[in-house]
């Protein structure tokens, strides 16, 4: 089975030099009738033709929709309204960082701050946090040494990249332990240690975990904090990002360039108050 898709022509309209009432009102009826015989979509195909004031068109199709959907991937997504463009609000938030434009990952450096040291004594978190932690992590280390052939004794620095990566992020075949009934493969220290902080119950054993991590910039979000729907959203061709990111006298402009909508509260500050807004040296409000 596939899917088809069944255009209507609904009107054909040749606009011309001055659209007089009749003109509008048989355009506004034709675009209901479209979005209704669609469901909410109606395309607009212009033709190749020549203009009244002498210009050249070519032919191109653009397509409209009353549904918070994109009518090609289908993707939807809820009314946008005020709090949808702010990162405090669960509806406005990357939903990949919670809107802190950044995320916690345990650093191998960290866990490994001295390379030189030999593998049995190189992993920093596995020789703290207690007698007991310290004994399994160090047979678990030497059945891993055993299954993969490196010596304890070997500077992590010198370990074949391939097991020093498989050792930090998990090896794909089963590792066998004396003490396990079901053989698996090792999940990587890195992981291991997310496993352990995230069944941490309190805040002290929480903190041991947190120092062996870093910080980086979302890769969803790109450090906006903000959902994708809130950023694909534009105003004037500019994004709620793009303008945030502007200098305060090119947001200004930008603001005055747009217009004021009638009936609206005013959007941009009085040139008669200059101290509403004041900027850094650098042209940006901190």
């Amino acid at each position: 089975k596939k899917a088809h898709t069944i255009d209507v022509v609904v009107d054909r309209l040749v606009i011309p030099a001055a659209p007089d009432a009749a003109f509008k009102t048989r355009l506004t009826d034709s675009v209901e009738l479209a979005l209704k015989t669609g469901k909410g979509i109606l395309e607009v195909e212009r033709l190749g033709a020549s203009c009244p004031d002498g210009r050249t068109v070519s032919g191109q199709s653009t397509t409209y929709s009353e549904l918070n959907a994109c009518p090609d991937c289908g993707i939807s997504f809820d009314e946008l309204k005020a709090r949808s463009f702010s990162f405090n609000s669960p509806f406005g938030a990357c939903p990949t960082c919670a809107g802190l434009g950044q995320l916690y990952y345990f650093d191998e450096d960290l866990v490994v701050p001295d390379k030189s040291l030999p593998l049995e004594e190189a992993i920093h978190p596995w020789r703290r946090m207690g007698q007991m932690n310290i004994l399994y992590h160090r047979e678990l280390l030497a059945q891993i040494a055993k299954q993969y052939k490196v010596r304890l004794s070997t500077p992590y620095e010198k370990l074949p990249a391939k097991f020093r990566h498989g050792l930090m992020h998990g090896f794909k075949d089963d590792l066998v332990l004396p003490w396990r009934r079901v053989d698996r493969p090792f999940e990587g220290v890195l992981a291991s240690l997310q496993r352990r902080l995230d069944e941490a119950e309190d805040d002290e054993s929480k903190a041991k975990f947190e120092a062996y991590q870093s910080f980086r910039t979302c890769p969803d979000c790109g450090g906006s904090r903000l959902r994708p729907e809130s950023r694909a959203a534009t105003v004037a061709g500019k994004s709620i990002v793009e303008v945030m990111a502007m200098p305060v006298t090119e947001a200004l402009e930008f603001f005055k360039a747009m217009g004021q909508p009638a009936g609206s509260a005013p959007m941009v500050a009085s040139d008669s108050n200059p101290q509403t807004l004041k900027p850094f040296p650098s042209g940006f409000i901190r």
